[in-house]
């Protein structure tokens, strides 16, 4: 071990005034706001953290609104698209001269699919079993009330046929 030199010993009074210092300066720590309003510091970031989730919760709320309103609009666009191609297709049949002319289909106005077993001519409506009838007029958003042959004319109106000719 080497010796130590008289001139490397330590100064206990630097080392006592060091620790004044320190110690002074430790005391007036608790001045500082972060330390003197570490309570309401913490107290506004859980509030912000508070307000953050509510927002993102009406965020998420927002989204599955918009989604609604997305389903809905392509809802409404099937529609529309249905409501056209059913336009149309009145004005085909609105046009038929013969009774053996073919009849433009008319499409499901909810799915825009064209009804199923829609009658291929004039003719082919006066020899629909009441079953069939029935399900046309249910398919074309119509009434089943009445008797058979008013519920075919209520069925040659929706389609666009004029009741007297063809």
């Amino acid at each position: 071990m080497v010796a130590a030199v008289p001139g490397d010993l330590p100064d206990f009074e630097q080392i006592q005034q060091a620790h004044t210092v320190l110690a002074n300066n430790f005391a007036r720590l608790a001045h500082l706001p972060a330390v003197d309003q570490g309570a309401a510091i913490m107290g506004r970031l859980e509030r912000m953290e508070q307000r953050m989730e509510r927002m993102e919760l009406r965020m998420e709320q927002m989204l599955q609104q918009m989604q609604q309103m997305l389903g809905m609009e392509a809802r409404l666009a099937e529609r529309i698209s249905a409501s056209n191609v059913n336009s149309l297709s009145r004005l085909h049949n609105s046009q038929l001269s013969a009774p053996e002319l073919v009849l433009a289909p008319l499409h499901h106005p909810v799915s825009n699919a064209p009804i199923d077993d829609f009658p291929a001519t004039p003719a082919a409506l006066t020899g629909l079993p009441i079953a069939a009838v029935n399900t046309l007029l249910t398919a074309l958003g119509e009434s089943i009330e009445g008797s058979v042959t008013v519920r075919r004319q209520r069925i040659r109106r929706a389609i666009g046929l004029k009741e007297l000719a063809v």
